[in-house]
C-alpha cells in the first residue's frame, strides 16, 4: 500500500490603479490531494480544492460572463476510483461536488441567480487495446440543485430552483499515446435533461470533451481542446414562470502553450472561446460569444520567489441587440506582481 498526502494555500491580492473604488481584489484558495494505492490493481484519488475570491478566474464558473462587483464562495471535490479488473479490463468509478455560494444577498443578484451544488456520478469500462490505446464507455447522471432564496427577476416571486435538472449522458470515448511527445484523448454521446421543478420540460443535446497534448520539448508543451456540455447561466426570464430561461448549451475550444525559454524564464498564452446558447423564456435559442486571451512571462529569481508580467483580454458579445445592450463588453488588464512559494 501507498499512500501520498497533499496540501496547499494561495493568497492572491491584485492592485488595480484605474478603478474608482475598491481598487484591490483579494483571493484565498486551499487545496488538497490523497492518493491511496490499495494494491497494484485497485487505487482512489480525493482532490478538494475550497476558494473565497472576487476574481472569476478563481471562482471558475464558467457560465458568468458578465462584469460584476462581487465576492463568492467556491467548493469543488472530486473522488476518483480505479480498479484493474484483468490485464485488459478496468473499471473506473468518479464523484464530482462543486458548490457555488455568492456573497450578494438580494432580489436579482448572483446569490438569488446562481448559488447551487452540482453534483456528477459516473461509471465507466476501459478496455485496453494496446499499450497506448485505451477505449471507454459508460454513464454519467448530473444533478444540479439551485439554493437561492431570493427571486431572480422581481416583481415575480420566482426563485432559482425552477431551473433544478437532473441530466443522463451515455458516453464513449479514447485515450491515444500517439508517441512519446503526443497524448490524444476524447469523449462525447447523448445527453438527456429533465428540468425536475417544471412538468414536461426536458432537453436533448450532445456532450464532447476532447484534447491534444504536444511535449515539444522538455518543459514546453501545447494543448489544444474542445468542451461541450449544458452550463449554469446569469441571464434571467420568468416573465412565464412554466417556462423560464433554465441553462445554456455551451461550446467552448481551448488553447494553452508554455515555452520554457531558459531555466529561469517560461513564457506562456491561454485562448479561451464560449459559445453559449440559452434555453427557454424571452432568450430562448439566443446566443453569446466569449473571448479570453492571456500572454504571460514568469521569471525565477529563486527557488522561492519569481516574478510576473501578464496581460488579459476579454470580450463578450452577441447578435442578439436585447443582449448586446446590456452584456457586450471589453476588457483589458495588464499584470506585474511576484509569486512567492514556501
Amino acid at each position: 500500500q501507498q499512500t501520498l498526502l497533499s496540501a496547499s494555500y494561495t493568497y492572491g491580492l491584485r492592485y488595480f490603479v484605474d478603478r474608482v473604488s475598491r481598487k484591490t481584489d483579494s483571493s484565498h484558495e486551499f487545496s488538497g490531494r490523497l492518493d491511496h494505492q490499495f494494491s497494484e490493481r485497485h487505487k482512489v484519488s480525493i482532490d478538494n480544492s475550497f476558494a473565497y475570491a472576487q476574481e472569476a478566474e478563481v471562482v471558475s464558473d464558467i457560465g458568468v460572463v458578465q462584469r460584476s462587483n462581487g465576492s463568492a464562495y467556491r467548493n469543488f471535490l472530486n473522488i476518483d476510483w480505479n480498479s484493474q479488473i484483468s490485464e485488459v479490463l478496468g473499471i473506473n468509478a468518479a464523484y464530482g461536488n462543486n458548490w457555488y455560494d455568492y456573497t450578494d444577498s438580494g432580489n436579482g443578484t448572483r446569490s438569488a441567480l446562481l448559488d447551487r451544488l452540482e453534483h456528477e456520478a459516473r461509471l465507466a469500462a476501459v478496455y485496453q487495446v494496446q499499450p497506448k490505446l485505451k477505449f471507454r464507455g459508460g454513464y454519467r447522471l448530473s444533478l444540479v440543485d439551485y439554493a437561492g432564496k431570493f427571486a431572480v427577476q422581481p416583481p415575480a416571486i420566482t426563485t432559482a430552483d425552477v431551473k433544478n435538472q437532473l441530466r443522463h449522458t451515455v458516453f464513449v470515448g479514447t485515450d491515444y499515446e500517439i508517441n512519446s511527445r503526443v497524448r490524444a484523448s476524447f469523449e462525447g454521446g447523448p445527453q438527456f435533461t429533465d428540468y425536475s421543478n417544471l412538468d414536461g420540460q426536458n432537453e436533448n443535446s450532445i456532450y464532447v470533451s476532447g484534447s491534444l497534448v504536444w511535449v515539444y520539448r522538455q518543459d514546453s508543451y501545447a494543448r489544444v481542446g474542445v468542451r461541450v456540455d449544458r452550463t449554469a447561466t446569469d441571464l434571467v426570464d420568468v416573465t412565464t414562470p412554466t417556462n423560464p430561461t433554465t441553462d445554456a448549451q455551451s461550446m467552448g475550444p481551448y488553447l494553452d502553450i508554455s515555452h520554457k525559454l531558459t531555466p529561469r524564464i517560461t513564457l506562456g498564452s491561454q485562448f479561451r472561446y464560449n459559445h453559449y446558447e440559452y434555453k427557454g423564456g424571452a432568450n430562448e435559442g439566443l446566443t453569446q460569444n466569449y473571448y479570453s486571451l492571456q500572454l504571460n512571462a514568469d521569471y525565477k529569481i529563486n527557488e522561492f520567489l519569481s516574478a510576473n508580467l501578464s496581460y488579459n483580454y476579454d470580450k463578450s458579445t452577441s447578435p442578439s441587440a436585447a443582449l448586446s445592450a446590456s452584456r457586450d463588453f471589453d476588457r483589458n488588464r495588464i499584470f506585474l506582481g511576484l509569486t512567492a512559494k514556501y
